[in-house]
């Protein structure tokens, strides 16, 4: 079993309550998104585009194409997961 580490941090009501709206609505994708895979990939999706100077889209378009990669992110489900979910 890999080791992990928790990082915590606080947040207003209102930046708390945009990710989670954010992450349900990911979850219209994928049902395996929670608020800790978010944040998550987040740091890794930033710390990437940053790097590589892709931070130059404005805000909107970053955010839809975020949205859209949510249904990209995980690998296919397999058809026993795709029947529990139908349930």
């Amino acid at each position: 079993m890999q080791k992990t580490r928790v990082i915590r941090f606080r947040l207003e009501d209102t930046m708390y309550n945009y990710i989670r709206d954010l992450v349900t609505e990911m979850r219209k994708h994928d049902q395996r998104w929670n608020i800790s895979e978010f944040l998550r990939m987040v740091i890794g999706y930033f710390l990437m585009a940053y790097i590589l100077g892709e931070l130059k889209k404005p805000y909107w378009k970053i955010r839809e194409e975020f949205v859209n990669y949510a249904g990209t992110y995980f690998p296919p489900k397999s058809n026993k997961e795709q029947k529990k979910q139908e349930k």
